[in-house]
């Protein structure tokens, strides 16, 4: 079961890559693309929770859950030092684990938050980007579009979080828009209806929202 796991978290990362590039081609190439043609496109609940990046910390919490339960077990039957000390790299590794597991689904809940119930438009004929949801309505384009902030990890940030980043957009009018770059529609996109205006990349240890 060990020896499945690791080559999992070892071989999924890759194939999801290769799938992402895929992807990433197929829609910023052909008839459907949002350079050709309008797209509107809202992530539901169901695709949200079985990203790989959801996917891939539910089993992390889990394999951390595991350690920190079989160390309480291994008190009840430890008799040597090695046996504590077995116990405590166990306990140590999986309540450091865990920390880290219970600041991503942190993460998770912020961009959900900026996703749930969010409709998206992408029009290249107006090369503008409208936003409706229950609770507003917004039309980003170039003519009141300042600039915008891509946030997402950094060289000093724990795997965990890759992956994870938004969008700020800054309205002229003050107003300021939060867009999950969770769809592969969203990178060249920009690049291309916004060419004049500013982009700038903001890493973090943990691209917290806000």
């Amino acid at each position: 079961m060990s020896v499945l796991l690791i080559l999992i978290a070892v071989v999924a990362p890759f194939g999801w890559l290769i799938y992402k590039l895929l992807r990433y081609s197929q829609q910023a190439y052909n008839e459907d693309s949002p350079l050709k043609k309008a797209v509107t496109y809202q992530i539901h609940a169901k695709d949200y929770l079985t990203r790989l990046n959801f996917l891939t910390l539910l089993l992390g919490a889990g394999t951390c859950l595991s350690m920190c339960l079989t160390s309480f077990y291994l008190v009840s039957i430890a008799t040597q030092w090695v046996h504590w000390l077995l116990i405590i790299a166990l306990a140590g590794s999986g309540i450091y684990g865990l920390y880290f597991q219970v600041l991503a689904f942190q993460l998770e809940f912020q961009c959900w938050a900026i996703t749930r119930a969010v409709q998206v438009t992408l029009n290249p004929d107006t090369k503008s980007i409208l936003l409706e949801s229950p609770a507003f309505w917004l039309e980003i384009t170039p003519d009141n579009l300042v600039r915008i902030e891509q946030h997402g990890t950094g060289a000093q940030s724990s795997k965990i979080f890759a992956g994870y980043g938004y969008y700020k957009f800054f309205l002229n009018n003050g107003q300021i828009a939060f867009l999950n770059s969770a769809s592969s529609y969203l990178d060249y996109t920009l690049n291309e209806y916004f060419k004049e205006i500013p982009n700038k990349y903001c890493p973090h240890k943990i691209p917290w929202v806000k």
